[in-house]
């Protein structure tokens, strides 16, 4: 953009998310406790469909030759509240550590900048407009704070599900999961020419 000095179209990506990363390494317990929390959440998630088929053929008795064994059936149902219960619990904490995490990172962000800005010549002050400053300051550095405490954790839990699931799938059944995984391959090839 002509109004800028730096060109976003040269600047290293692999570099300026190394540098991102380095202000999120003094808050390291709070990123690995949000994405430990994230784990578990969509590992809860993930082990939900398999008490379902049990509860199902034992529980109500669905299967050929079962008869319905309804005690089975609450402990099958106590299970999958739980799993509900501890992801709602855990996700709110996740979320809650997450926006805390942002919160910090986009501070130390507007600390560094602004001790850097009071150490400019007034000669660059004279030049460029303080309030646009400011502004674009407080405008990045809440950019980072929602990529911090939402973006990048949605993300890992993406990933987490898409391993999760293609795991499950295998352990179901493998001739399925190649069949369905199939067409993968073809959706990262357009993904990435359009």
């Amino acid at each position: 953009p002509p109004w800028s000095e730096v060109c976003p179209v040269c600047l290293s990506r692999k570099k300026v998310l190394t540098r991102m990363l380095g202000f999120v390494r003094p808050h390291k317990w709070s990123a690995a406790a949000g994405f430990t929390l994230a784990f578990l959440v969509v590992l809860a998630g993930l082990i939900r469909p398999y008490l379902a088929q049990p509860m199902m053929d034992d529980g109500l008795g669905m299967a050929k030759g079962h008869p319905a064994d309804y005690p089975l059936l609450v402990i099958y149902i106590a299970w999958m509240s739980g799993l509900l219960i501890f992801s709602a619990v855990a996700g709110a904490v996740q979320q809650q550590l997450m926006s805390k995490l942002g919160s910090r990172v986009a501070r130390d962000i507007r600390d560094k900048t602004y001790a850097h800005l009071h150490k400019l010549s007034l000669s660059f002050f004279s030049k460029k407009p303080t309030g646009s400053l400011v502004a674009r300051v407080t405008s990045d550095s809440d950019r980072i704070w929602d990529f911090v405490a939402s973006t990048i954790l949605e993300l890992f839990m993406a990933l987490f599900t898409i391993v999760g699931v293609g795991v499950a799938l295998f352990l179901l059944n493998w001739k399925l999961a190649i069949v369905t995984l199939l067409p993968i391959p073809l959706l990262f090839f357009l993904m990435f020419v359009f």
